[in-house]
């Protein structure tokens, strides 16, 4: 569908240039023959009735020109500048390079693009002619009303807003609003989207990465040090005592030896498993490195009580 359209569309340029030229052409040979006539009226011919069948022809090769050739030359002439600009918004609309939507000034969804109705899940023929604003988050209706508002007195504006999918679910995209003008008047608005729910889970991602041990899940090193130095600032106003218990995994490179690395991981997180099951909150066991965890009791109680909580892990595994 797209290389034909863009095929026939170049076919029409050519046919346009062609028709052009042929315009030209005429007109240049009926201007010529109008100066030739004129002049040998003028100069060969001395009766007085010749002069004014002269101006007679002038006249009416002037009128030809003006009347029906320079008409069908502008009909039929290359796109100027806003041509330009309306073969801009067709390819923007039809070759789906932005998710592309356009309003009334109401609110009501006029024209749209493939990518827009692919992003909220729904056919093109189900969103034209509805109200925009149903398909947006109530919390988020307000702001988006308000930038309609502004956008519709000739300001460009963009926010970020929760939308909601045919599927029930709800996700963020970022819109740029502009004003649609006609003779100066604006008559509705153009809405850019970008859909931000892979941008959204990337940085999830990165945070993961950053905090979490990958293959377990627990916390890493650095987040339990954060944890550490948060739980140590409030017990020296609360009075707690706070308490680690670090521990590793013995033999475990005989083990990596013997039944492979695979076999290692294994037991790795089954050791993670362990320690954070039936583990309270804020209690918290992290992974530091290799085959070394950590638990962070919050509130450690007495040495007895810490030793039972020693005793039960060493039991769990």
């Amino acid at each position: 569908m797209s290389n034909d359209a863009a095929e026939t569309s170049g076919k029409n340029a050519n046919h346009r240039i062609v028709s052009v030229r042929i315009y030209w052409a005429a007109t240049f040979g009926v201007g010529m023959a109008a100066l030739v006539w004129m002049a040998a009226s003028f100069w060969w011919l001395s009766s007085f009735d010749y002069w004014w069948s002269t101006l007679a022809v002038t006249a009416a090769a002037g009128g030809m020109i003006y009347g029906l050739i320079i008409p069908l030359i502008r009909r039929n002439q290359l796109p100027g500048t806003n041509d330009f600009y309306t073969r801009i918004a067709e390819s923007l609309l039809t070759f789906d390079a932005v998710a592309l939507m356009v309003l009334d000034r109401s609110g009501r969804i006029v024209e749209l693009n493939e990518s827009t109705s692919e992003l909220l899940g729904y056919k093109k023929e189900e969103l034209l002619g509805r109200m925009f604003l149903p398909y947006v988050d109530p919390a988020h209706r307000r702001q988006i009303v308000d930038n309609f508002r502004q956008t519709l007195r000739g300001k460009v504006k963009e926010m970020t807003v929760s939308t909601i999918h045919s599927r029930g679910h709800f996700f963020d995209i970022h819109v740029k609003t502009a004003p649609v003008l006609n003779n100066g008047r604006i008559i509705g608005t153009v809405i850019i989207s970008t859909d931000l729910s892979d941008r959204k889970r990337n940085l999830e991602r990165i945070r993961y990465m950053a905090y979490y041990d990958d293959m377990t899940g627990l916390p890493n090193r650095r987040s339990f040090m954060m944890q550490l130095n948060e739980c140590l600032s409030g017990a020296k106003a609360s009075g707690k005592r706070l308490a680690i218990l670090y521990l590793d995994v013995d033999r475990f490179k005989l083990i990596n030896a013997s039944f492979g690395r695979d076999f290692g991981d294994m037991l790795l997180m089954q050791m993670a498993e362990r320690l954070n099951r039936g583990l309270p909150e804020p209690d918290l066991a992290a992974r530091m490195e290799g085959d070394e965890f950590a638990i962070l009791y919050t509130d450690a109680g007495t040495e007895d009580e810490l030793l039972c909580k020693a005793k039960a892990v060493l039991h769990l595994i």
